[in-house]
């Protein structure tokens, strides 16, 4: 995993999804910047991880599971929790446009 994430992980794809996002709420839904941002700052919280796993992959050949799976699994569960908020978020933001449109 680490050795293709590695990889690609230097040639991004064209529209990636945070592009396509920061779009979105930019013009659709401006309330959940907050959601985002923050869902963005769990990502780079994860990163971090991700960055020193590779790091030490190198380094060692391997990576060091006392030292990293404890981070890299609480960053996924914080990539997650966010990810979800900001769907909630979403989804409340665009059932109270609908609704006001509706009535």
């Amino acid at each position: 995993m680490l050795d293709l994430q590695i990889a690609s992980g230097s040639n991004p794809g064209k529209h990636e999804g945070a592009e396509v996002m920061e779009m979105l709420v930019a013009l659709y839904f401006p309330s959940v910047r907050p959601a985002l941002h923050e869902l963005f700052a769990a990502r780079d919280a994860f990163n971090e991880v991700t960055h020193a796993m590779k790091r030490d992959n190198r380094r060692y050949g391997e990576v060091p599971a006392q030292e990293h799976g404890t981070k890299f699994q609480r960053a996924v569960e914080l990539m997650n929790e966010r990810g979800e908020a900001l769907q909630r978020a979403v989804v409340e933001t665009a059932r109270l446009t609908v609704g006001t449109k509706i009535a």
